[in-house]
């Protein structure tokens, strides 16, 4: 019998007690092995780096850099920004586990790709059964029946909050990113543009959980490709404030 593969597996969340808890629910699990557990954003960004976790249990509310933005971090090879050694095709997979159940965080999480977002408090045998349902799907995927699950939960988080169906970013502009930019930002942002009413970069940049300079590069980028229509609204102090809307497919 060839003996199941373990999954590395990082615990984040700001509060030690719950963080041991997550910890030893992780360890009791067949299949999975905890390699280390972190407090705070920064530390989970070098953790991901020193530790190279298949799996990060993680919180969104840390207390000095969101959740969302840890994602984008250990998934943007950038300097300053991504983990120590970061590589995008080994970026770590992310189940999202966090008291923020809103639109806004839960629609900000799944447009950035994450495996499953677990809303706390969570038993032990919740827990377990949303690992092992993890654990038996392909590595950095999930399939057919839980993806089509996960992008309904997103659109109607999307919809709700204005933003409208998740898209994908087109494949021509993934092979052409620059240095330091990922897919998974451009999708996050990208489905954080409204449908309906155009938006300023830093109404966009809140909703995606990015700075609004990193916001404007990929916009920019977006608005090349076709799927963000940019407009200008005169009558406002110094210059034309810029506003972003996405195209219908």
């Amino acid at each position: 019998m060839v003996a199941m593969a373990e999954r590395r597996v990082l615990v984040v969340d700001d509060d030690p007690d719950v963080a041991e808890l997550h910890a030893r629910r992780v360890a009791a699990v067949e299949g999975f092995r905890l390699v280390g557990v972190a407090h705070t954003g920064v530390d989970a960004v070098r953790a991901v780096g020193e530790l190279a976790p298949d799996l990060v249990l993680l919180d969104v509310h840390l207390p000095d850099i969101s959740g969302v933005e840890v994602l984008h971090r250990v998934r943007t090879p950038s300097a300053g920004s991504a983990a120590p050694g970061a590589d995008t095709a080994a970026a770590p997979d992310v189940i999202v586990i966090s008291a923020a159940s809103d639109r806004i965080a839960v629609g900000q999480a799944l447009a950035a790709g994450v495996a499953d977002y677990i809303v706390k408090p969570v038993s032990a045998s919740e827990l377990a059964r949303r690992l092992r349902q993890y654990r038996d799907l392909p590595r950095n995927g999930v399939p057919d029946a839980v993806a089509g699950s996960l992008e309904q939960r997103s659109i109607d988080a999307l919809v709700a909050a204005g933003t409208g169906p998740i898209r994908t970013v087109p494949s021509a502009l993934l092979q052409r990113l620059p240095k330091g930019l990922s897919e998974p930002t451009a999708r996050a942002i990208l489905n954080s543009v409204p449908l309906d009413v155009p938006r300023p970069a830093a109404w966009i940049a809140e909703r995606a959980g990015v700075s609004r300079i990193t916001a404007r590069r990929y916009l920019e980028l977006l608005r090349t490709a076709g799927v963000v229509e940019l407009s200008h609204r005169y009558g406002v102090p110094g210059r034309p404030e810029q506003r972003f809307l996405r195209t219908s497919d």
